[in-house]
């Protein structure tokens, strides 16, 4: 029953009151310890000159960042837009090919797919021009199979290009064998299995082991060990995991013997070059020792603060044309490249129970991650490049994101190796260190 006398509403009255002053004495905790962590941070501004923020960012939020900003260039077809500025609003086979890979390393194969079956409908448009080709040489830059596509249309871009890229043809068929040994089938039938067999063909016709081509940067012609390592690999898959596409065992022999001759250097004008760690990853067609050679030449004449530049004195971008050398554009895809080279190698020293060598290679891996990361702008895009200090329009870049995600995907691939070897704890601590 009530209380007439009004007993019962005295007593919540002063529950109420209890109540309220347990928040106020909560909020009064609260701005406190906001107070406190303000004069912390202040005084931590203060130390290092800078404000400071500090957040743990897994490596799945790392790639599924980049993988949004890879998807802003993807293209329901599977086509990727090689940059949202200018020119490169255009569909780069090279590009796209490499945005697969990315897609690969993260069990994304339904896109994988749709990106291969994209460039065999490429290729099929231009089944006339492979045949004309096989069976007479092309001479005229516009006769050769293009490099770039309308994203939307899949149309030829009439004006004069350095097409002939040879590089591009090697990475497609070293992808159809090395996803077929994967279990990964991504022809779709008999046409396409003959498309790939006419693209044998049409190598054989160029000339691809001794005539110029204009390579992975699109400048030339003149004859590339990484145009030639990557039809030498291409090749060299087709035969090993395809056994419906022919390929002679001479076409080999003749690649292995012109990639010698060319090495350590990039082509006759340039003694090194970015472009030559494509024969280190994906192609592996190197022995230890070239490999070697190539990773001193690049990490001690190319790399730089922001990235690694193509090539001694690269004009494209170059701050200063009349003195070239030295002021050349910084690539960060380079240095997530350089991890990945560096995480295979710590895969091979793992499985040949060289252990203290995994550790070197591991180091190295995840310092170039940093790197890359470093270069990054502040919503994880990487640019093409970077010149006096600041990147180029052509940001995010397809193919410089799609490096990032393979590179942090292989490294907590490798990961998970050390810690079935064993290894896992090594592997914390020299994350550590490296940070």
């Amino acid at each position: 029953m009530t209380d007439p006398s009004g007993g019962s509403a005295d007593l919540a009255d002063a529950r109420f009151g209890d109540l309220w002053r347990t928040i106020e004495e909560l909020k009064r905790q609260v701005r406190e310890r906001d107070e406190l962590l303000a004069e912390y941070r202040r005084a931590l501004d203060r130390h290092l000159g800078t404000a400071v923020f500090y957040k743990i960012v897994t490596a799945k939020e790392k790639v599924d960042r980049s993988i949004a900003i890879l998807n802003t260039l993807y293209h329901v077809n599977g086509g990727y837009t090689s940059a949202l500025s200018g020119p490169y609003r255009a569909l780069w086979l090279r590009d796209t090919l490499y945005c697969a890979i990315a897609r690969e390393y993260v069990g994304d194969f339904e896109s994988i797919k749709k990106t291969y079956g994209l460039t065999f409908d490429i290729f099929h448009k231009s089944g006339d021009k492979i045949s004309s080709c096989i069976d007479d040489p092309p001479t005229a830059k516009t006769d050769f199979l293009h490099a770039r596509y309308n994203p939307h249309t899949l149309q030829e871009f009439p004006e004069e290009w350095g097409h002939n890229q040879l590089d591009i043809f090697g990475l497609f068929l070293y992808k159809l064998g090395d996803l077929r040994q994967k279990g990964i089938v991504v022809y779709r039938d008999y046409k396409d299995l003959k498309l790939a067999q006419d693209l044998v063909w049409y190598l054989f016709s160029l000339d691809w082991d001794k005539a110029p081509d204009f390579g992975v940067w699109e400048e030339g012609p003149e004859v590339h060990a990484s145009s030639v390592g990557a039809v030498l690999a291409g090749l060299r898959a087709a035969r090993e995991h395809i056994p419906e596409i022919r390929v002679p065992s001479r076409f080999l022999a003749a690649g292995r013997e012109a990639l010698g001759r060319l090495l350590p250097r990039e082509n006759q004008s340039r003694p090194y070059d970015l472009a030559q760690l494509s024969l280190l990853w994906p192609f592996r067609v190197v022995s230890p020792e070239q490999r070697g050679q190539i990773l001193s030449n690049i990490e001690t004449h190319l790399v730089r603060e922001r990235g690694v530049v193509r090539y001694p004195g690269d004009r494209y971008y170059n701050s200063d044309p009349n003195r070239p050398d030295g002021n050349e554009a910084a690539w960060p895809m380079g240095f997530s490249w350089l991890s990945i080279v560096y995480t295979k190698i710590a895969e091979e020293d793992l499985a040949a129970g060289r252990r203290m060598d995994v550790i070197a290679s591991f180091k190295k891996a995840h310092h170039y991650i940093k790197r890359t990361e470093a270069a990054m702008t502040d919503d994880g895009a990487i640019p093409e490049l970077y010149v006096g200090g600041k990147p180029n329009p052509n940001t995010p870049l397809a193919w410089a994101q799609a490096m990032y995600i393979v590179a942090v995907q292989a490294l907590e691939n490798l990961k998970l190796s050390l810690e079935r070897a064993e290894m896992g704890s090594v592997a914390a601590e020299m994350e550590r260190d490296t940070n």
